[in-house]
This record gives structure tokens, sequence and C-alpha cells, in this order.
């Protein structure tokens, strides 16, 4: 009965309506509904996202636009000019050589490369980036390195002492951090290993 008093109040409103209106409008308002749902069920504040609506809108007007454009540009300018590596004159190699180049090339390049740096890190004075430029110490990793070179951690069965110096390291920094026995961990790996 309820129901059917409802069509009958609708169907009166919409008598004289042409069809394409109602499409059009049921369309529109779904539309509208659905953005206002949207808009007001996020995790994110309403007060938040309609601050950051303001400041988008106001950074879009020409004035503050160029003003906040120009703002940028000199933290940029400012970035590059604290940057040597920023200042390279001799540009940067975008693609492989069509011919390969000789041990002494490849050497003279990397001489290049390591005296691009104007802070001279090994007297220690630079806080935080290199922890030892010891000779003693260089000479020692250089012959480590040497040994474990072409070892690939992703296949402890061919190289099962890289696995063992992984699980001593994790079980070192887990003493060190006063982890039980079922503390663990991993040695992070860059993803191309």
């Amino acid at each position: 009965m309820y129901l059917e008093k409802a069509r009958s109040f609708v169907n009166g409103q919409c008598e004289g309506v042409e069809p394409w209106k109602l499409i059009g409008l049921t369309f529109a308002s779904t539309l509208i509904l659905v953005w206002m749902h949207n808009f007001l069920f996020q995790p994110e504040s309403l007060t938040s996202r309609s601050k950051k609506q303001f400041f988008k809108l106001i950074r879009k007007m020409p004035i503050v636009g160029g003003i906040i454009q120009k703002q940028i540009n000199k933290a940029l300018d400012d970035v590059t000019s604290s940057l040597p590596f920023l200042k390279d004159e001799k540009g940067y190699i975008k693609t492989l050589p069509a011919q390969g180049i000789s041990q002494d090339e490849l050497l003279e390049k990397i001489k290049d490369y390591s005296s691009m740096s104007e802070v001279h890190w090994e007297d220690g004075k630079v806080s935080g980036t290199v922890y030892s430029g010891e000779e003693k110490l260089t000479n020692l990793l250089v012959k480590v390195y040497e040994k474990f070179a072409w070892s690939n951690p992703l296949h402890p069965d061919i190289f099962p002492g890289l696995r063992k110096m992984e699980a001593e390291v994790v079980r070192m920094a887990c003493t060190l951090f006063h982890g039980g026995p079922s503390s663990c961990g991993v040695v992070s790996r860059p993803l191309n290993t």
C-alpha cells in the first residue's frame, strides 16, 4: 500500500516531464551523490582536504603561482650550485658506446669520476658519510671483495659461505639489540643481485 502511494506520488510529480530529462536528471544526481560520498567519507579529514583544495586554488592564481614558481626555481638553483656533481661540464654518458673501451681508458674514466669531489673525506671530518678511510682497512676490504665479487646471495646452495656470514651478522645485530633466540632479520641487498 505504501509502495503504491509512493509510486503514484513520484509518477504524479514526473507527469509532463520528458523521458530524456528524467534520465539526465537521474544520471546527474547519481554522479553528485557518488562524488559527495567519496568527498565526505575518506581517511583524511574534511578540514585537511578543504585546506588542500583552498591552497590548490590559490596556487592556480597567476600572481601567486608566479611567486611560488620563482621560489621553487630559486631553491633548485641553490641546490644545483651547492652540489658539485650537478655542475659537470663534461656531460653525462647516456648510451652504451658502440665499441668497448680498453682497460686503461676505463681506469682513466674511473680516475676522473673519483676526482670530482671537492671534499676530502679521507681526513675523517665528514660526519656520517665515511666511517673509516684507514689504508689498512681499505686493503682488507679490497681483499674480501676480491673473494666474493662474483658471489650471489640469492643462491646459498652455491655460495654457502655468504649464507653463513649473513646469519652471523644478523645474530650479532640481534644480540646488540638484546634480541632473544627467536629474534631474526635479513641483510638487505640491491634488487639486481
